[in-house]
């Protein structure tokens, strides 16, 4: 009878850390993701939604770009607005996201892709008025 109870708890403990290990990037898009408790999970989901959210603040004011500066003489003006797309979630994003991400590991929670989707969002919005204090500083 212990050997059979054994194979049971084996049985239990590997299901259990199969479904602890089973991570998705569309889970997280799709907001379907429970439970994010690793560092890397938690830091890669928050990375995405900070990365999705700035890609679309910035293809926005990229389009706005091109419209307004349709008749200017240089034909790339656009080109910083497409270079800040991958600059900023590369450099500002992963650290931010790693940072939250530790200090929420470190404090042994766990996560939704919920509450990924609102600090990435949070950390574009940080960024966006960041950015419009700085111009405003230049006037």
């Amino acid at each position: 009878m212990a050997e059979y109870d054994d194979d049971v708890d084996l049985a239990t403990a590997m299901a259990a850390a199969a479904a602890v290990n089973h991570f998705s990037i569309i889970d997280v898009l799709t907001l379907s993701a429970v439970g994010l408790r690793t560092f890397w999970q938690m830091w890669l989901s928050i990375l995405v939604w900070m990365a999705v959210s700035y890609v679309i603040v910035y293809l926005v004011a990229c389009m706005v770009a091109v419209v307004m500066l349709r008749n200017h003489s240089l034909l790339f003006v656009w080109m910083p607005f497409v270079a800040m797309i991958f600059i900023g979630p590369t450099t500002y994003g992963a650290v931010t996201s790693a940072s939250i991400a530790w200090t929420v590991a470190i404090a042994n929670k766990s996560i939704t892709a919920w509450h990924c989707m609102l600090i990435g969002c949070g950390q574009t919005l940080a960024i966006m008025m960041l950015s419009f204090v700085r111009i405003l500083a230049t006037l």
